[in-house]
């Protein structure tokens, strides 16, 4: 999981659309509309009495809760666009897929919206979103290989001792697939890497070191394995554009990891590549 929900609305609080896509924010589609586009239209117009801007608020269930969920707001034109997601997500790679839906969908309501008419999104339209959002073009691919990956990455924990967890993300670091460890600690050492760029050139490996209270120390690498996917595979109606997956591996800081990464790409590029053949 990666983008948790959305919320839709005028830049004045009409509400447009509100879909959740993780359970534990349900209670944002069971309250008033109303009460969460007068919260969010006050907030950006205090801002704006500061010439200043938005750009993300982070929710936390308690105290205890340190990297809680972080809300994204985007303006564009007459909306405004309210992603919720998990702290690891590249927020740039989000307003991106934000401007995507603008484009495709929300654009060509702006008039009707603005003289003040009310606006019912289609299902074809709903299910636009959510695809985007949460990537549902590339889950499908790798839900089809699921039993294969399984297999594969079964056999390479076995052959590679040290290596503790493998993932596939999408271009704005979702989690796709998962492989070893539990979700939520592979969560937690994302969420320790401490990047916010998006940007990882073809074959570039960046790793971090990260040492967390109550846990083991570990090595954790971001892969661009050079797997690309046109935009147009995805969407339609938009400029060419190409998006990169990425590999993440969490190991033993002492396990030397180049030949795993090499040998990693090796068993999961073909996946792709036949998908396309």
């Amino acid at each position: 999981m990666g983008v948790l929900g959305i919320i839709i609305q005028t830049e004045f609080g009409l509400p447009i659309h509100t879909e959740m896509f993780d359970p534990k924010l349900i209670k944002f589609e069971q309250m008033d509309t109303s009460l969460t586009s007068g919260f969010i239209t006050a907030l950006t117009m205090f801002a704006k009495e500061y010439d200043m801007e938005l750009g993300h608020i982070k929710f936390r269930q308690d105290v205890s809760d340190i990297y809680g969920v972080n809300m994204i707001i985007q303006k564009k034109g007459i909306y405004l666009i309210l992603c919720f997601v998990e702290p690891y997500v590249y927020h740039e790679v989000v307003k991106e897929k934000i401007e995507w839906i603008y484009e495709r969908i929300l654009q060509k309501y702006e008039k009707t919206v603005a003289n003040g008419q009310m606006i019912q999104l289609k299902d074809s339209e709903k299910v636009y979103i959510g695809d985007i959002l949460q990537d549902l073009y590339i889950k499908a691919i790798l839900t089809a290989n699921k039993d294969q990956l399984d297999s594969k990455l079964g056999k390479f924990f076995l052959k590679h001792v040290g290596l503790y967890g493998v993932s596939i993300n999408s271009f704005d670091n979702s989690i796709l697939y998962f492989s070893g460890i539990a979700e939520e600690t592979f969560k937690l050492y994302l969420n320790n890497m401490g990047r916010r760029s998006s940007i990882i050139e073809d074959f570039e490996v960046i790793d971090s070191y990260i040492s967390i209270p109550e846990y083991q120390a570990m090595r954790v690498y971001a892969v661009n394995p050079g797997v690309k996917f046109e935009i147009q595979d995805i969407m339609t109606n938009l400029p060419d554009k190409t998006v990169s997956l990425y590999y993440y591996l969490i190991a033993d800081p002492a396990l030397e990891i180049q030949p795993v990464i090499n040998e990693l790409m090796e068993l999961l590029n073909p996946i792709f590549f036949e998908k396309r053949e």
